[in-house]
């Protein structure tokens, strides 16, 4: 590997089922555009790819990616999740892919003092990569970043800058950290739900902990490794399916992290969406977990045993 100690790891989960439409042209623009703002910041990280439950008779995606051969500051690993092993978790029969089980797996394996936990089609801005080059980050908060949804066709043989330019442009609704859903050109309405929300927060008890958890945070949740492992990752807990990263936002707030929103901007490449077979607590459930949380009762109500992130198996793993 190129870097012994990588500042920062970040972990994807995925595999090559075409999942959302287009999945291998927009898991190529992701790592394209992530291979060259590490190289250009000089930036010693390391990307995990945890191939969950690869499909039988189809190539895995570390032989259908395009992989940069000539670089310098991002290591590139596969981890494959077999189908022998997924079948042993609860629900398998009916969820292909269990994502934030995928994700511990890439924080357990990590080895970069921070963990940033997005998505394979997701695009990073360069003002991020640049802060994080930085490499100030406190190892003591959650950062976030707000969401850009933008058409998932983006256009052929563009290069990195001009990807973002096209992103910039062509961003149809964004997913706030703290106001929640709005979309383009709608200043009128964004404006009027941002103070609704500031009175609304002032009035109902414990509605402020939607401060945290807004903006899809499954998308970009940056944390210390060490602060990965106070909350011990995602909640596992079958019942958390379907919001375990809003848990996992309100587990890291609640371990005593600070919270900060990053300046810089990411970008969706928009599918739809599907949750096939997930099961998810209800929301009065939900609250009253968050409520006891954040009250410090404890910061984590759903624990994992020492094996998150199925640490007690030997995973094949391929280095680039």
């Amino acid at each position: 590997m190129r870097n012994k100690k990588p500042y920062i790891s970040f972990v994807v989960v995925g595999r090559n089922d075409n999942y959302g439409y287009r999945f291998l042209e927009r898991f190529q623009i992701f790592l394209d555009s992530l291979t060259y703002l590490c190289e250009k910041y000089r930036l010693d990280s390391e990307l995990i790819v945890v191939e969950w439950n690869p499909p039988m008779n189809t190539k895995k995606l570390y032989d259908v990616l395009k992989i940069k051969r000539n670089r310098k500051y991002l290591d590139i690993r596969f981890l494959e999740v077999p189908n022998k092993i997924h079948n042993t978790l609860e629900r398998s029969n009916k969820i292909p892919l269990f994502e934030y089980i995928g994700k511990n797996v890439g924080i357990r394996q990590a080895r970069g003092e921070f963990i940033l936990i997005t998505n394979p089609d997701m695009i990073i801005s360069d003002e991020i990569i640049r802060e994080i080059s930085d490499k100030k980050l406190d190892g003591n908060t959650l950062y976030r970043a707000d969401r850009f949804d933008v058409p998932v066709d983006v256009p052929d043989n563009l290069n990195v800058q001009q990807i973002e330019n096209f992103c910039e442009k062509s961003w149809f609704a964004c997913w706030s950290v703290r106001w929640g859903r709005y979309f383009r050109g709608l200043a009128f309405v964004k404006n009027l739900r941002r103070f609704l929300m500031r009175a609304v927060a002032k009035l109902v008890p414990g509605y402020s902990y939607l401060k945290y958890h807004g903006g899809a945070p499954g998308d970009f949740m940056l944390i210390s490794k060490n602060g990965w492992w106070e909350i011990s990752g995602f909640f596992e807990d079958v019942k958390s399916f379907g919001i375990d990263d809003s848990y996992g936002c309100i587990a890291s707030v609640a371990s005593g992290n600070k919270f900060k929103i990053m300046r810089g901007k990411t970008y969706h490449q928009f599918h739809e969406c599907h949750r096939e077979g997930r099961i998810t607590c209800s929301l009065r459930e939900y609250r009253e977990d968050v409520k006891n949380m954040l009250a410090g009762k404890r910061y984590s109500v759903k624990d994992n045993d020492s094996d998150w992130g199925l640490n007690k198996y030997k995973l094949k793993e391929k280095v680039f």
